[in-house]
This record gives C-alpha cells, structure tokens and sequence, in this order.
C-alpha cells in the first residue's frame, strides 16, 4: 500500500516494499527548482572547465619557456671572444649593447650594426649591408609590435617572453625577427645572415642586450 502527504510544497511518498521494509521519497514539486539547479550546475562545470584550461596553460608555457633555455644552453653555445668589443649605449632608447670593434653602426630607422668594409651591400639600397642586425624600441601606447609571433626563446637579460621568428629569403639570407616587451617598450630587432660565422656574431650581440640602469 503506498500513500502520499503533502508538506511544505514536498510530496512525501511512503510505500510498502519487500521485506516489511519503508521506503521515503521525496520528490520537488517546483519544475523551476529543477531548472534554476540544472542552469547553476552547467554554469559551475564551464567555470572548473575554465579553470582548468588556464591551469594547463600556464603550466605548459611554463614547461615549454624552462625547455627552451635548456636546449638553447646544451645546443647553441656561443665561443665567441668579446674581450675586445666595444659597448654602445643608448640613452633615448635605455639600452645597451656590445659589438666587434671592426662593425660599424648607423642611426637611421633603428640602431644598425654592420660590418661595412666587408660586407655586401643591399640591393638595391646600396647604403646597406646585407648582413646586418637592427634595434627598434617603439611606446608600447602606440599599437607597435603587440603582436607577437613565433617560438619562444631565451635571452639573457630580457624577463619577459621572447619570440622568434625565422624566415629565408629567395636571395638566401636568413631573416630573424625577435619582438619583446622590456622597459616599457615594444621591441624588434632584426637580424640578416646568410653563413653560420656571422650568424654567433649576432646571436652574441644580441644576447648581450641590456636596459641601462
């Protein structure tokens, strides 16, 4: 025998089971009780979902950044001597660097560094040397450089994120482009090689970049 009693919007249902044992159920009467439970339940499972994939990613970048200054230690060590570079400081820009004494370089769109008496010149802007490295430091309010692609690699003195990307040209120069964010600048520098010698030449520059105190 089952019978049913009505409490406080609850239907309490009471029945007779095998065994002589009672059974209690109660059922919600209120179908936007249900509703308002399944709408907060759904909510809940996108915010852990969210949670979640922030988690992942924060860890994976933090991995994948920690792996690129290990490979790029073991795999691309640089023995090049500096005792003899010189140092250029810039202090519009907050920056300094360091350079073979025989390069020579230029102010002109960016801070430019070239060896002049032994390169080959641009075609078919005959001011330039193919191979060169350039710095260009923009405000970061000015829309300049905030979009950043590549991989990630390691420089020295940067705390930041700094990516790289490759490309080669038809005329068999290796383009590097590294775009970072550091002292409230957006910054480029471009590098030009086209044989590895002078390719550690300008990772060894560029790695000795710096803000001045």
């Amino acid at each position: 025998m089952i019978s049913c009693i009505k409490l406080k919007g609850y239907f309490l249902k009471i029945g007779q089971q095998k065994g002589g044992e009672k059974s209690l159920l109660i059922f919600l009467q209120n179908n936007m009780s249900k509703k308002l439970l399944l709408v907060v339940g759904a909510v809940l499972a996108v915010v852990i979902a969210v949670i979640f994939w922030v988690w992942k990613k924060h860890n994976n970048d933090a991995r994948q950044y920690g792996q690129v200054q290990q490979n790029q230690t073991q795999n691309e060590k640089i023995d090049i001597d500096t005792t003899n570079w010189k140092t250029y400081r810039n202090k519009e820009y907050g920056f300094e660097v360091k350079y073979p004494e025989e390069w020579e370089y230029d102010e002109i769109d960016g801070i430019t560094f070239s060896d002049k008496e032994k390169c080959i010149k641009d075609y078919p802007d005959e001011y330039w040397c193919k191979e060169r490295i350039t710095f260009l430091g923009y405000e970061i309010n000015n829309g300049a450089g905030n979009k950043f692609e590549g991989d990630i690699v390691y420089m020295p003195n940067i705390e930041g994120k700094v990516y790289r990307k490759i490309e080669k040209s038809n005329n068999k120069i290796i383009n590097e482009k590294y775009t970072f964010i550091t002292g409230n600048k957006n910054w480029f520098v471009i590098i030009k090689y086209t044989n590895t010698d002078i390719k550690k030449t300008m990772h060894t520059i560029i790695n000795s970049f710096k803000m001045m105190p």
